[in-house]
């Protein structure tokens, strides 16, 4: 839930734990929408104006590894809790979006998935949100809306084509042309992580279950691990770029 003005908090924040707080003087009975960020390391679910400020937000680990069923427990239960909040706070929500990892079809299921969330191709994302919050539920994969937050309201709002690409647990991309997301006939345009590049040594293995793919060398955990092959002791991705950036020299003057 980061990134430009669409989604940025704005004002000051407070609050502890999971939670964020901003207080931007929204009216009472102002009308909001419950956003949900649902990927392969993070969930995160928050509460949001329709000019696209980020009113309240909270955010937990996804339980990858516990399967799909907690990980989509778990997705429900912050949607819910940001929707009582809003409730609380006098604002009225009125829908609610998800961007999710994987290839979503037009019911709002997952059709495509990689070993990221083991299990997660069949599940019923609009179905499970849209009986929990009783809202009107739109799902998307989470690059695609990430790539509309942008063209809509963010760093691509004056243009008329973008490519908006996302380097995480995996890598994504998405096309906007006129403000309108351009899928392509299997929803997997501006996919650059699966896309084949040339590398030496033996071909890496997806998490899409192919090898070669860019994901396989770029995204975050591959990262980590080709450290870990070169006997790198870092913990995680903020260890090796702090090493990666104590490797390099001071530009001279």
């Amino acid at each position: 839930m980061t990134g430009t003005s669409a989604t940025r908090p704005t004002e000051t924040e407070t609050g502890t734990g999971t939670g964020t707080e901003t207080r931007t003087g929204t009216g009472t009975g102002a009308t909001v929408v419950i956003g949900v960020d649902l990927g392969g390391t993070k969930t995160a679910a928050g509460v949001v104006t329709l000019d696209g400020r980020l009113l309240h937000s909270a955010h937990l680990p996804t339980p990858a590894a516990s399967g799909a069923a907690a990980v989509l427990s778990q997705a429900v239960r912050l949607a819910a809790a940001e929707a009582a909040w809003a409730g609380e706070a006098g604002l009225r929500p009125v829908a609610c979006g998800v961007g999710s990892a994987g290839t979503v079809d037009a019911r709002g299921e997952v059709s495509h998935a990689t070993t990221a969330l083991p299990g997660w191709r069949g599940t019923p994302l609009r179905a499970a949100f849209t009986a929990a919050l009783d809202l009107p539920v739109r799902v998307l994969n989470d690059v695609h809306a990430w790539a509309l937050g942008e063209a809509r309201l963010g760093a691509a709002l004056h243009s008329r084509t973008a490519l908006v690409v996302t380097v995480g647990t995996g890598i994504g991309g998405a096309l906007v042309v006129d403000g309108e997301l351009v899928p392509g006939r299997t929803g997997t345009a501006g996919a650059l992580g699966h896309l084949p590049v040339p590398a030496p040594g033996p071909a890496r293995r997806c998490p899409c279950g192919r090898t070669g793919h860019l994901e396989a060398y770029a995204s975050g955990p591959a990262i980590l691990a080709r450290h870990r092959e070169l006997g790198g002791a870092g913990e995680d991705l903020a260890d090796v770029a702090g090493l990666a950036a104590a490797a390099i020299p001071a530009p001279s003057r």
